[in-house]
């Protein structure tokens, strides 16, 4: 009886701690968004392409349309394909670096908030 009691209150703080984060569980989403996505290879041959999205990080936007791959790591994502085209250090020797408005970006795909109008670029980049 006792266990039965604990089990139901501690689903019963579960549910109301839940419910005070509105975004736990839910998808990140937000207002729609026009942006530019380049990826330059290792030619230097650069590939745009213009994304309508309401996905508020970029990491999201770019899996939605099947523009990157990677594996997950400590801080994220690592990208290891961009437009179907892998640079892997451990592989390659090369990775993909990011660039917001053609600043280098100082985070990670999935950490890159999305925002109107601007241009993110992965570019291939040898070690």
């Amino acid at each position: 009886m006792k266990k039965t009691v604990w089990c139901l209150s501690l689903l019963l703080v579960l549910s109301f701690a839940l419910s005070l984060c509105p975004s736990c569980g839910k998808e990140e989403r937000g207002e729609t968004v026009k942006i530019s996505f380049v990826c330059v290879d290792a030619g230097g041959e650069e590939r745009t392409y213009g994304i309508v999205t309401d996905r508020r990080y970029l990491g999201d936007a770019l899996r939605d349309e099947r523009l990157i791959e990677g594996r997950g790591g400590q801080y994220g994502t690592f990208v290891t394909e961009v437009c179907g085209m892998r640079a892997d250090p451990d592989t390659d020797g090369a990775y993909w670096a990011l660039y917001v408005d053609g600043e280098y970006s100082l985070y990670g795909v999935d950490s890159t908030k999305l925002k109107d109008g601007s241009v993110y670029s992965f570019v291939y980049t040898a070690l």
